[in-house]
């Protein structure tokens, strides 16, 4: 019984991306080399084949725990990101970062200009482009209408999760270093390396506490993030350390 469940919240899982991707049956049923009937069955069956499921993750970039993360928060209608719009992101990381300056801080057009300095021929390509592929909506005078009311996110083994993460990590290696040389002039975040050793009862009693505290920063910004204008609040970079950096951040460039 237990792995019918299973099988059922997978299934449901990658009809799910489906849908959100916009991929047809009869996609999946050319990559797969089978007929769309069968691709329906597959994907509605009480149990089927796991490897066959495998294959479509692989082409998905998705694993199995994303699956069932996705069936599990399927109420919470997470926006997966298209193939067309990762492949936007992959291709100019500014794009990213403008729709990201727009929709989750806030920004207006006119701010974002003037803050990276852009060109108009620059904005206008960017919003052209968020256009093109449906995430925003660009009406007179460009004011912006965000297409997406739910979070964005995309599969953490997904070709553009990766180059996110190496920009990030890099950024962070960036920023880490830079808290230790300048430690006592900061005061608003702290940063710390080093190796230390504990019992297995210590390390479990501390990965408690860890564990509650990691609870305890989500409930606070889930509060502030109520409380407070997006505009007012300071994107914290959190790694086992406390600093005023956003993880992710890139240059937006002009456009030539």
């Amino acid at each position: 019984m237990a792995k019918r469940t299973t099988y059922q919240e997978m299934a449901e899982g990658l009809k799910t991306i489906l849908k959100r991707r916009k991929i047809s049956y009869k996609e999946v049923a050319d990559h797969l080399g089978l007929a769309e009937s069968s691709i329906k069955r597959l994907l509605n069956a009480n149990d089927g084949q796991f490897s066959k499921i495998e294959k479509l993750c692989e082409w998905l970039g998705l694993s199995f725990s994303d699956l069932l993360e996705i069936h599990e928060n399927k109420n919470e209608q997470s926006y997966i990101l298209t193939t067309e719009q990762e492949a936007l992101f992959k291709r100019y990381p500014g794009a990213l970062q403008f729709y990201l300056e727009l929709t989750e801080y806030e920004l207006s057009v006119e701010e974002i200009k003037e803050s990276y300095l852009l060109s108009e021929a620059s904005v206008t390509f960017y919003l052209s482009q968020l256009e093109r592929v449906g995430l925003i909506e660009v009406h007179a005078h460009n004011n912006v209408k965000n297409k997406i009311h739910s979070e964005v996110s995309l599969s953490p083994s997904g070709e553009l999760a990766k180059t996110l993460l190496k920009s990030s990590m890099e950024s962070i290696y960036q920023v880490t270093i830079k808290m230790m040389e300048e430690e006592k002039k900061q005061k608003r975040g702290t940063v710390s390396t080093g190796e230390l050793l504990f019992s297995q009862t210590s390390a479990a009693e501390l990965y408690r506490e860890y564990e509650l505290f990691n609870e305890k920063l989500s409930k606070v910004s889930a509060r502030d993030s109520r409380l407070y204008p997006k505009k007012e609040l300071i994107p914290y970079t959190y790694f086992n350390a406390f600093i005023p950096h956003r993880v992710f951040k890139v240059r937006i460039p002009n456009i030539s």
